[in-house]
This record gives C-alpha cells, sequence and structure tokens, in this order.
C-alpha cells in the first residue's frame, strides 16, 4: 500500500512507465472502490494541481506562492477591499435591502458613501455621474475584494505546504 500512496503523492513528477505502475499496483489490489478513489484523485491532480498543493513540485509549489501573494499585495495596494470574513450581520442586511428595493436600490444606496459621494463631487461631475461613479467603485470594491480573499487562501494553503516542506523563507512571513 504505501509505494501507491508515494505513487499518488509523487504521480504528477512521475515519468510514463512509473504512472502505469502505479495503477497497475492498484488495480492488483482487486478493490474496485480504492481503485475508483486512486484514479479520480490522479485525475483530480492532473486537471487543477493548485486544489492539492501537496503534490506540486517545490518550485511549482513556491511558484504558486509567490504569484497569489503578488496578486494580494497589489489588491491591497491599489484597490480598498474590504478584509475578512463577510459577517451574518453584513449579509442579512444585505438581503433585507435587496427583498425590499432590488438590487439596484441595494447598490445605490451601498454606493452613496459620504467618501465616494465627496471625493467625486471635488472632481465636479454631474449626478448622473457620481451616481455611476458610485456604483463602479462599490462593484470594484467587491470585485477586489473577493479576488483578494481567494488569493488570500491560496497563499494560506501554499504556505502551510512549504512549512510542511521545510521550505518556508523569512520573506514568506
Amino acid at each position: 500500500m504505501l509505494p501507491i500512496i508515494t505513487g499518488v503523492i509523487l504521480y504528477r513528477q512521475l515519468d510514463h512507465i512509473d504512472k502505469r505502475k502505479v495503477l497497475v499496483a492498484t488495480r492488483d489490489l482487486d478493490n474496485p472502490r480504492l481503485l475508483g478513489k486512486i484514479q479520480g484523485l490522479i485525475a483530480q491532480m492532473l486537471a487543477k494541481p493548485t486544489w492539492n498543493p501537496w503534490c506540486m513540485s517545490n518550485d511549482e509549489l513556491r511558484d504558486f506562492f509567490k504569484k497569489n501573494k503578488s496578486i494580494s499585495d497589489f489588491l491591497s495596494t491599489w484597490f480598498v477591499t474590504l478584509d475578512g470574513k463577510l459577517e451574518v450581520g453584513f449579509i442579512a442586511v444585505a438581503l433585507y435591502q435587496i427583498s425590499k428595493g432590488g438590487v439596484g436600490a441595494f447598490l445605490r444606496n451601498q454606493a452613496a458613501t459620504h467618501i465616494v459621494e465627496s471625493g467625486l463631487k471635488k472632481l465636479k461631475l454631474s449626478s448622473s455621474a457620481t451616481t455611476v461613479g458610485g456604483k463602479a467603485f462599490f462593484v470594484t470594491v467587491i470585485l477586489a475584494s473577493v479576488i483578494k480573499g481567494f488569493s488570500d487562501t491560496e497563499v494560506k494553503k501554499a504556505k502551510k505546504e512549504l512549512l510542511n516542506r521545510g521550505l518556508l523563507r523569512p520573506e514568506d512571513l
């Protein structure tokens, strides 16, 4: 069983002959359920290795970590983002406002923040341009926040795997 587990972990780094040996060894156990699970896991690793950082090579993992950290840092520097998890209170208020006035009313309400309004009014834009700018600002903040949240999650997964392998550097912290 150990050669099969090791083969699954290293599958992406094996040559085609050794890949076949892993599947043959699994099939020889005469356990169709296990064979199905192993084949599914291997297919998942081949389709999207980043779903399972443990199957990535050291270089792939380091590259994956750097890319996601760069995205997160860029969004933190150049965009206003909402950090942290969306809290139940915010979601409840948003759902209530959407149910009462629709998505458009909710967006108008969220976009009508004092910071956005005052910033756009200083540009001496018309009221319709200010409204459109406020909506665009709100949508941009939400999009940047969601992308940053996903990047932060991937950074955390990669950092954990780098730590498990003893490859975490002081500059990664």
